[in-house]
């Protein structure tokens, strides 16, 4: 799992999180639905961690995310 450093900006994952409540699912569901832990992807969602290429094609899956909007759920930087 990456950490980002100091010198490097987050990403904004509050579209992310929108979705899935906009799904009426939990962050449990996604990451079980995705065979990822609970913790594992709070951590990532909270910005402690990066998705994978893998993980995010997956999430995108689950949550019905178009590939043309992938930068705007999973690229946005946090200012």
């Amino acid at each position: 799992m990456n950490v980002p450093n100091e010198n490097e900006q987050s990403f904004n994952y509050s579209k992310l999180k929108a979705r899935t409540v906009e799904l009426e699912l939990t962050s449990r569901d996604v990451a079980a639905a995705i065979q990822m832990t609970a913790s594992t992807y709070s951590i990532k969602l909270n910005g402690k961690g990066e998705f994978s290429q893998s993980e995010i094609r997956k999430i995108c899956e689950v949550l019905k995310i178009e590939a043309a909007d992938i930068p705007l759920y999973f690229f946005t930087k946090k200012v």
